[in-house]
């Protein structure tokens, strides 16, 4: 991928504007916008903003460029989007920043008791049994 082709950019609810979901890509200008259409018309979407789009409509909302961010790394460029997270408070994201949210693979860490890091992910992605320490 092309990095220094970066962009963040916001999906907002037309009706509303409350911004939805706030993310980066190097495809902004062609493809974006159609792989999130694409996924959700999916019967089970795996993205949270795609399942958001499926059942509120997708009429109802439109990409929208927030900045060029053009970059060396995928780091950098979702470093670059979640500074955006505290001023627009996306909706739909995951990343921690709705604690309702339940995307994979970015879920933060804390310390158990018996001193391991484990993910705050909910149900079967955690990825810490507790065992005989646990007592």
């Amino acid at each position: 991928k092309d990095y220094a082709d970066g962009w963040i950019y916001q999906i907002p609810d037309k009706r509303t504007r409350e911004v939805v979901y706030v993310g980066s890509t190097t495809d902004f200008k062609t493809s974006r916008w159609r792989g999130h259409v694409a996924e959700t018309r999916k019967d089970n979407p795996k993205m949270r903003i795609a399942r958001y789009m499926k059942e509120q409509g997708i009429e109802n909302f439109e990409l929208v460029p927030i900045e060029s961010w053009p970059c060396k790394s995928n780091k950098e460029l979702v470093a670059r989007e979640r500074t955006w997270y505290p001023k627009l408070k996306p909706s739909q994201n995951g990343h921690g920043v709705n604690p309702n949210s339940n995307r994979g693979r970015r879920f933060g860490t804390e310390r158990c008791s018996c001193g391991k890091m484990i993910s705050v992910a909910p149900g079967p992605r955690a990825k810490h049994l507790k065992g005989p320490k646990h007592k």
